[in-house]
């Protein structure tokens, strides 16, 4: 029997504190960019009442896996990742090792913060100060299965 382990590590946060702030007229506009020949997604976007619309039907590998993979489309970096322990789904930023960073990696923990709160704020009605608060700089969750 074999054991796989991995961890969710940096500054981020659980996107189920962001679930209650979906905007879903956002979640639209973006799916209509990321999928524009998807049937479902241009009959949501063209309705004016979006009163029943799931995110989740895109979640789960249709075609996203989570909230925090959908995040990651609004980092134009590269340099955010996701992750899930436990169930929870992490948006974060990953430590690295001095010779691993990249030139677009941020130079400061404000820096880390702003990615993230802009990446948040596209797909949310929350301000900037509400997100910050959500954020923790010391992620550090272990897996295991």
């Amino acid at each position: 029997m074999s054991m796989c382990y991995w961890t969710v590590e940096g500054v981020g946060l659980d996107t189920s504190m962001i679930r209650p702030y979906l905007n879903n007229r956002k979640l639209l506009n973006f799916l209509s960019q990321q999928l524009p020949d998807d049937e479902d997604v241009l009959e949501w976007k063209n309705r004016i009442d979006l009163k029943g619309f799931d995110i989740d039907v895109f979640l789960c590998g249709q075609p996203f896996e989570n909230l925090a993979d959908i995040l990651t489309h609004f980092d134009d970096t590269g340099t955010l990742c996701y992750g899930e322990v436990d169930g929870a789904d992490y948006f974060y930023y990953p430590p690295s090792m001095p010779w691993q960073i990249r030139e677009n990696d941020p130079k400061s923990l404000d820096e880390v913060h702003k990615r993230i709160i802009d990446a948040v704020m596209a797909i949310t009605d929350m301000s900037a100060d509400q997100i910050a608060e959500l954020i923790d700089d010391d992620l550090f969750f272990v897996g295991c299965g």
